[in-house]
């Protein structure tokens, strides 16, 4: 499963810069896989020093057009924590806060392998999708058509190196795995990018980094228990750059970083100025990384 993520990461930054003024679309695309495989690096996919040769077949992958956690506080449902612009679930009527309990006949309730059951499910049935969510106290059914990202054939050799083969103790982990103590205001954060790279798998909560100063791009996830109605209707339409905030770190070896979000709450007011929470370091811990 690894694998496959790194290939869609390795195609959304093949995308990412398409519009843009830039050298000619093979530099482009080197820059791109150069990116990617300091990604795989530091998640210690290349660590073995034996090099690996990848290839797929031109294929079709469905996506939803959403930002969804698959580890939900209270180990339920998957719920929808943003909604892409024109995206799939946009058509669709997904809101922000909404439990998806089923696609396509594939139950999403909880339990184990959820990232997994969540693609399984959209891969399904060639890009129709039959959603059956719970909104509140509501239950729906919704159907449409997933995003269709048609990704080409590929065959990738990858060579050992000098920094393949370095001493794999050099590194360190962010986390957002242990839920930050309630009492000090301090509540679970969502880890969207590091050093503007997506840090890893769906799944994950712990994230492998080499040790120097890194960018983290960060949201919240604050219990909606702390806000009215109305506030957490208007944190859920927050879209885009108006939902992160960013942390910068310096990473030393070896080192466990603990990510948490503070609530602010005598800035709350508006919303929509985003001064209410700020991203923290709650917990250091000197740890061997493997």
């Amino acid at each position: 499963m690894r694998r496959s993520c790194a290939c869609n990461a390795l195609a959304a930054l093949l995308l990412a810069g398409a519009a843009v003024a830039a050298p000619p679309a093979e530099e482009r695309a080197a820059e791109a896989i150069d990116a990617l495989l300091a990604q795989l690096q530091a998640q210690g996919l290349l660590a073995d020093g034996n090099g690996m040769r990848i290839g797929r077949a031109a294929r079709e992958r469905y996506e939803l057009g959403a930002v969804v956690t698959t580890r939900p506080s209270d180990g339920g449902a998957p719920e929808v924590l943003a909604i892409t612009p024109g995206g799939a679930a946009e058509r669709i009527g997904l809101q922000p806060g909404d439990r998806l309990l089923a696609i396509n006949g594939v139950d999403l309730a909880g339990g184990a392998e959820l990232a997994q059951r969540l693609r399984d499910a959209l891969q399904k049935d060639g890009g129709a999708l039959a959603l059956r969510l719970r909104r509140g106290d509501a239950l729906l059914d919704m159907a449409g058509r997933a995003d269709v990202i048609a990704l080409p054939a590929y065959e990738l050799e990858i060579k050992p190196t000098a920094a393949a083969s370095s001493d794999p103790r050099a590194c360190a982990r962010i986390s957002i795995a242990a839920r930050p103590p309630r009492a000090r205001q301090l509540y679970p954060a969502l880890l969207h990018r590091i050093d503007g790279r997506t840090p890893g798998p769906l799944e994950s909560d712990v994230f492998r980094v080499s040790p120097g100063r890194h960018v983290l791009t960060i949201s919240e996830m604050i219990d909606n228990d702390r806000f009215s109605d109305i506030e957490n209707r208007q944190r859920f339409t927050l879209q885009g750059p108006a939902r992160y905030k960013t942390l910068e770190l310096d990473i030393q070896p070896n080192t466990t970083y603990r990510l948490a979000v503070r609530l602010i709450n005598e800035l709350r007011t508006p919303i929509r100025a985003q001064r209410y929470w700020e991203p923290v370091l709650w917990e250091t811990r000197k740890e061997p990384c493997p």
